[in-house]
C-alpha cells in the first residue's frame, strides 16, 4: 500500500510513499535480526568500505540530481539546503565510516590482586531509530550508519524522500 505525499509548499502531489502494515513491521524486524550474527562478525575494514562506496555514492551527480529534485518537491528545500544535506551527509557518512578504527577492547586492572580486567564492545542486535523530516540526508545517515558500523543492524522509520538515501545504502550491499 502507498499513500500520497504533497508538497508542503504547493499542495501538488509531490510522490507517493509506502504504507507499512503491522506485518509488514515485524517481517523487517525479523529480517534485521536474521542478518544481524552475520553482520556484527563482518571484518571492521569490511563495515567501513561499504560505508564509504555509499558515501561516493552520495556525492556522484547522477544520485543528488535524482534526490534534489525529491527534497524540493516533498519538503519545499531551498537549494542551500539541498547542497547542505548532501555536503554534511557525505561528511557525516565519510567520518562515521572511520569511527571504526575506534571499536577496540580495553584491559584494565582489577581490584582483585593479580588480576585484569577486559572490556569488549559488542554489538547489541537490532537498533530502531525514527527520523525526522528536515534533514533527511544527514539525518537518516546517522541513525542508519552508526549502529552499522559498530555491528548492529538498522530498522528505521525514514521520512518520505529518505527513500532515495536507503536506494544508495542498497546499491552498495556486499
Amino acid at each position: 500500500a502507498t499513500f500520497p505525499v504533497h508538497s508542503p509548499h504547493t499542495g501538488e502531489l509531490a510522490s507517493t510513499a509506502a504504507a507499512s502494515s503491522r506485518d509488514d513491521c515485524h517481517a523487517a524486524i525479523e529480517a534485521a535480526q536474521r542478518a544481524f550474527p552475520a553482520w556484527e562478525q563482518k571484518p571492521f575494514a569490511t563495515r567501513r568500505e561499504i560505508l564509504l562506496r555509499a558515501a561516493t555514492t552520495l556525492q556522484s551527480e547522477e544520485w543528488q540530481r535524482k534526490a534534489a529534485p525529491a527534497m524540493r518537491a516533498e519538503i519545499a528545500m531551498t537549494q542551500a539546503q539541498i547542497n547542505f544535506n548532501f555536503f554534511a551527509g557525505t561528511q557525516l557518512l565519510q567520518g562515521i565510516a572511520c569511527m571504526v578504527n575506534e571499536l577496540r577492547g580495553e584491559t584494565l586492572p582489577s581490584v582483585v590482586p593479580g588480576g585484569q580486567v577486559f572490556i569488549q564492545r559488542r554489538a547489541q542486535g537490532v537498533i530502531y531509530s525514527v527520523v525526522p523530516w528536515n534533514a533527511p540526508v544527514p539525518l537518516v545517515l546517522t541513525s542508519v550508519a552508526v549502529p552499522l558500523v559498530c555491528g548492529n543492524t538498522s530498522w528505521f522509520v525514514p521520512p518520505y524522500t529518505s527513500s532515495l538515501v536507503v536506494d544508495a545504502l542498497h546499491d552498495v550491499r556486499e
